[in-house]
């Protein structure tokens, strides 16, 4: 019985070669429709207009996209693997390279070949790559032409022959003589002419004596300053990227260093994807041709055997992450053009093994004679290893049966896998064609609304894993999410359609630069307080006004800091400065020198005097003024510190309480950065002008005055001293404690200046795109930011002011205040407050369209991808029904926008359409309460009582004022008054809505969405109702139709087909069982012939194509050789080449596996060791 495999047909040539002959087109053409835009362009090749390159056309077809396999291409399988288990029972005829082949024709009829590791060969332009596949092949049966050369890549299928003397060959299909070979394959490379081209060019020999393997020759990489070189670039990185399992063998020079490549070179083959191959040691051996002419020009530069070595190992080529590749430096054969056109190709096999003879003899002897050997022998056998061609088929058959083994067991499983779903999606298509009444249009579309609802549910309560998606769901959040600025940009402009003439097209721009003028001024506060240290602590410096607290009796003392210990030099002139500096000079690290003032009886003004004190009883102060502003000045109750004269003459502080407060602004030089005044006696005012902070706080004019009054203590924690008298204070004798308690300030304002506003007020993640409830979440923070900080903007002159005051029944000379704070507290809401509201809700509708938007995408692609109902395609694909829906899910956002702005709207005309002037009484007996009930204190106690006591002696004065009064004490007119009254019950209402308009957001756009929604889409339950209002508005639109006077009229399924135009029959199903069908009985097909393939290389024989291609004669004469050589002395040098296959190069055993890759669990199979890793 011949060992020879019957060639299955030509099973897999349409796929791969030229194109299918004409008998075949049509079932070619039926082949290709099936297969993904990707496959069928990689069958048809690369469009000549392509000079750049086709990786974004070429993509490998992976088997989880199989959905058929044409019925032709289905008998061809059974083929296979019938004689794959035929074969199997006769006695050495099924070995694992005829299973090898059988297999990898098996997976290449679904387009599957990348699956199955191929050796490939590829290099730089002329380097010998044709050449070395011919010897690896085990004959001259390959092409090479220096004019022309290769120009596709070529796909070699190697059997063995019938016939014992001659050779059978197919090209592209089509069987021919082998001598038309050489001319028909030159004849396509030239038809080319310049253009390289990715579609694969597949020819089959049948050689006797020969062994089933598969080989690629790729198209040579070419110099930059030729043609064509980026185009040959392309297709040899697309070959690389779309079959990642290959074994490559790269060829270059034997004499050429990595290093002196051009860049883009070394880039293309030594760099990580995508820019370069992203080769590893693990999948590719390197071969240096032209072996005896590198060692020629080194012997005359070098003398030994160690400086040869570091030659070589100079010229091993480095992966991406720096490890070497292996290296094999090999002198190949050169047939004459006699020997090239002799039709014996057993004449032809012997020419290029005695080539190979004659030139392993040449290089053995220069490594021998011409170079000096070292004292260490292993050195020489090292050295031998890399020019041994034993040495490099045995290293790329450990290689590639490590890869097969590892790759077939990944598959197996793969398989596996693809069959249980497949197996499933027959179910489902089964159940759908076995109901008696077939599916209705209308109850279709109830099935894919309910599927939308169900993804909308899921992303808004954040349950929908994107992790699945493709790239971790980054790229569907990038295109359909949004972040806080995105939702109030899309609302603005929603806003503006909505409501024209309702809402201010310069909104958005006005609250932004509000809101970074708030952030602005708190930056600016912070930026002025002192200066804390890691304890929180304000750090103490020169300038800095102090307080002393005497241990006595607790009193403070004033003072101002001179130095502070460690003490540091000064080139102040003046006496007293200097002896200050020599004072510090002794000073030690808790010490600080500090002036303090007194006034004796007999001396005009103050005097100073210095003294060293415990920093510990040191507080720094900051003056009132460089710390309040004139819209928020200090609430009566405020406690500070009041500069004053002690009955013993010094300068102290008392603790006093602020009843009142009279601003009055700088004059404009003083505001410019003029002298001002300042209080007597601080030593030429060096106490305010020096002190860090001052500078760009707004000052205060001489004139503003506060009324105090004395605390019971000598502290700020006293209580209040009912029989102290009021005193007048002007602002420059009062004092704050610097803040010492808030040891993140700084370093939190340090990184509040990298946030945006937005992020400030949501949140840092503000600016993260979004499509759950977070999005919302962010703008309700938004929302209550901008309610808090919003003031009355609306003044209006004393007519109108006295036209509305509302007139007191039977009396002539008063007025009544409090309808006319009403009034205007509602002119005030429509300015600012109604505009938030309305753009906050178009805000939440655009959050919410764009999570329709996701969902609606996402249902259409688990829909095509299988993941859902395939009886729903027919949705998915129809262009009338999606632009309805999207229509539907526009007008639906758009209403609950509407909807939610009206809401808004009336609830804060409630509020201030009942205006309670309690409320914030009420208020702050809340506080109380709070704090009595889970905080166990009583401050808020006190605080209650000053906030009723003030509000009384408001509405005390507001009653009793005189309009028509002229005011020359300063105090506030009624107008002011009225607009003050105004500020506090705006204040009130914004407390009371902050959270109901928040509420709003979520009852609208939340809670009407996810409740009561149920997954019933995956039962068999096809009467389904509605069970939230998005769901009810949909099959509103998409299922009804409005009659003349607006009712909703039920359409028929009659008129939803015409109305969406569709056409709903069997057939679709029916072709899709048959599809799925085909495809499940192909991938059991192929799961047992990878099942084969892994029983061959688990019984031990394992895949190999290169060590036994030599003839029995030819391995007798080898043997013979072999023989001599021992028998005169020569066996070390021989014995390098027939070592055991454990033994590695020098250069590379670090990097070699040290097993069996891959092999599957309880494999006995042995694979070989490697050889020459590098």
């Amino acid at each position: 019985m011949s060992n020879a495999l019957p060639r299955p047909a030509h099973a897999s040539s349409d796929a791969m070669g030229l194109g299918p002959s004409p008998s075949r087109a049509s079932q070619h053409s039926s082949f290709s429709s099936t297969l993904p835009s990707s496959s069928r362009e990689r069958e048809a090749g690369w469009n000549e207009a392509d000079d750049e390159g086709p990786e974004a056309e070429h993509q490998p077809r992976l088997l989880e996209t199989l959905q058929d396999v044409p019925k032709p291409f289905l008998d061809k399988a059974r083929g296979i693997v019938e004689q794959l288990r035929g074969r199997e029972g006769e006695q050495a005829t099924l070995d694992a390279n005829s299973a090898y082949l059988l297999c990898f024709q098996l997976l290449k009829l679904a387009g599957l070949e990348a699956e199955i590791p191929r050796l490939v060969v590829f290099g730089q332009q002329s380097m010998g790559k044709t050449t070395l596949l011919d010897y690896i092949m085990g004959g001259p049966i390959g092409y090479s032409s220096t004019d022309t050369g290769t120009r596709q890549p070529v796909v070699i299928l190697l059997r063995p022959s019938e016939s014992a003397d001659s050779v059978q060959c197919w090209l592209g299909g089509e069987e021919i003589e082998v001598k038309e070979l050489q001319a028909r394959m030159k004849e396509i490379m030239s038809s080319q002419g310049e253009r390289i081209s990715s579609q694969e060019l597949e020819v089959e020999l049948a050689v006797p004596n020969g062994v089933h393997a598969v080989f690629v020759d790729l198209p040579g990489v070419k110099d930059d300053s030729k043609a064509g070189a980026t185009q040959t670039r392309s297709v040899v990185r697309t070959y690389v990227q779309n079959n990642p399992n290959d074994l490559y063998i790269l060829v270059k020079k034997a004499s050429d260093d990595p290093a002196n490549w051009p860049w883009s070179l070394r880039e293309f083959i030594l760099s990580a994807p995508p820019k370069g191959l992203g080769l590893t040691p693990r999948q590719t051996v390197v071969v240096g041709t032209r072996a005896k002419e590198f060692l020629v020009n080194e012997k005359n530069d070098i003398r030994t055997q160690s400086q040869l070595l570091e030659r070589v190992l100079k010229r091993a080529v480095k992966d991406s992450s720096g490890a070497p590749l292996p290296l094999f430096l090999l002198e190949l054969f050169s047939l004459s053009i006699e020997e090239k056109d002799a039709l014996d190709f057993a004449a032809k096999r012997a020419a290029m093994n005695r080539q190979m003879d004659e030139g392993g003899r040449t290089v053995r002897q220069l490594l021998e004679t011409a170079f000096e050997p070292g004292p260490n022998p292993q050195l020489s056998r090292k050295l031998t290893e890399f020019f041994s061609p034993s040495r490099f088929k045995k290293e790329l058959n450990h290689k590639f049966q490590s890869l097969l083994s590892e790759q077939m067991g990944i598959l197996e499983r793969r398989l596996v896998r693809k069959r249980l779903e497949t197996q499933k999606r027959i179910s489902d298509l089964e159940d759908q064609l076995a109901l008696q009444s077939p599916q209705s249009c209308r109850e279709c579309i109830k099935l894919y609304l309910r599927e939308l609802m169900q993804v909308v549910t899921e992303l808004v309560t954040g349950n929908y894993t994107i992790i699945r998606l493709p790239h971790n769901g980054d790229e569907f959040l990038k295109t359909f999410g949004g972040n806080l600025r995105d939702n109030l940009e899309d609302g603005h402009e929603l806003a503006c359609d909505l409501f024209p003439e309702h809402y201010d097209r310069g909104f958005l721009t006005k609250i932004i630069k509000e809101a970074e003028e708030v952030f602005r001024r708190q930056d600016l506060e912070e930026s002025l307080a002192p200066v804390t240290g890691p304890d929180g602590r304000v750090v103490m410096q020169p300038g800095h006004i102090v307080r002393y607290t005497l241990s006595k009796d607790d009193t403070n003392m004033f003072g101002l800091v001179q130095s502070v210990g460690p003490p540091r030099a000064t080139e102040d002139s003046a006496e007293s400065q200097g002896a200050a500096a020599s004072d510090a000079s002794a000073l030690s690290s808790k010490e600080a020198t500090v002036t303090f003032y007194f006034r004796s009886g007999q001396a005009q003004g103050e005097q100073s005097q210095f003294k060293t004190v415990d920093k510990q009883r040191l507080a720094v102060l900051l003056p009132l003024q460089t710390i309040i502003h004139p819209s928020t000045p200090p609430p009566a109750g405020f406690r500070c510190w009041r500069r004053f004269y002690r009955p013993d003459g010094w300068v102290g502080l008392q603790p006093v309480e602020l009843l009142s407060l009279s601003l009055r602004p700088a004059s404009v030089a003083f505001a410019e950065g003029k002298s001002s005044p300042t209080h007597a006696g601080a030593s030429g005012g060096g106490a305010f002008d020096g002190l860090q902070g001052g500078e760009g706080r707004q000052r205060f004019s001489e004139k503003s005055e506060a009324v105090v009054k004395a605390l019971a203590g000598p502290d700020l924690r006293s209580a209040a001293n009912a029989q102290a008298s009021e005193q007048v204070a002007t602002l420059d004798e009062l004092f704050a404690d610097a803040a010492t308690g808030d040891g993140e300030r700084h370093s939190h304002a340090h990184r509040r200046t990298h946030l945006s506003a937005l992020q400030r007020i949501s949140g840092d993640f503000a600016d993260t795109r979004l499509l759950n409830q977070l999005a919302l979440t962010h703008l309700g923070r938004w929302l209550k930011f901008h309610i808090c900080n919003i003031e009355p903007d609306r003044r209006f002159s004393d007519h109108v002011l006295l036209q509305m005051m509302r007139s007191v029944r039977h009396v002539i000379d008063k007025a009544d205040w409090e309808p006319l704070v009403a009034d205007l507290l509602q002119a005030n809401v429509g300015a600012g407050m109604l505009q938030l509201a309305r753009l906050a809700a178009c805000a939440a509708a655009s959050a919410l369209r764009r999570i329709l938007r996701a969902a609606s995408a996402e249902v259409n692609r688990q829909i095509k991808c299988g993941d859902l109902r395939s009886g729903l395609l027919f949705l998915a694909t129809n262009h009338r029904f999606m632009e309805e829906l999207e229509q539907s899910l526009e007008e639906y956002t758009r209403k609950k926008a509407r909807d939610c702005a009206q809401a808004m709207r009336d609830l804060i005309f409630e509020q201030t359409h009942a205006i309670h002037f309690e409320m914030i009484e009420d208020f702050f007996d809340g506080c109380k309460r709070f704090e009595a009930d889970f905080l166990g204190g009583s401050m808020m106690g006190e605080v209650t009582q000053h906030v009723k006591d003030s509000l009384a002696m408001r509405k005390q004065r507001l009653g009793i004022a005189d309009i028509y009064a002229r005011q020359e004490n300063g105090a506030g007119t009624p107008d002011s008054m009225i607009y003050e009254e105004v500020r506090i019950q705006f204040w009130v209402v914004k407390m009371l809505l902050s959270a109901p308009l928040t509420t709003k957001l979520y009852m609208h756009f939340i809670k009407d969405i996810k409740d009561k929604s149920m997954h019933l889409a995956s039962e068999d339950k096809y009467s389904v109702t509605c069970e939230n209002d998005l769901e009810r508005t949909l099959q509103e639109q998409m299922l009804c139709e409005r009659s003349p006077a607006g009712r909703a009229l039920a359409r028929t399924d009659e008129e939803l087909m015409e109305h969406f135009n569709i056409s709903m029959n069997k057939d679709e199903l029916i072709n899709q069982l048959n599809a799925a069908r085909r495809t499940e009985e192909y991938t059991k097909l192929a799961l047992e012939g990878v099942a084969k393939l892994l029983h061959q290389l688990q019984k031990g024989s394992g895949v190999d194509f290169l060590t036994r291609l030599d003839s029995p004669m030819e391995r007798r004469a080898s043997a013979c050789r072999n023989k001599k050589h021992s028998s005169s002395g020569e066996d070390a040098r021989e014995g390098l080449e027939e070592n055991r296959e454990g033994t590695g190069s020098a250069a590379g055993r670090g990097h070699t596996p040290s097993g069996r890759v891959g092999q599957p669990a309880g494999s006995s199979g042995r694979l070989p060791s490697p050889l020459n890793g590098a």
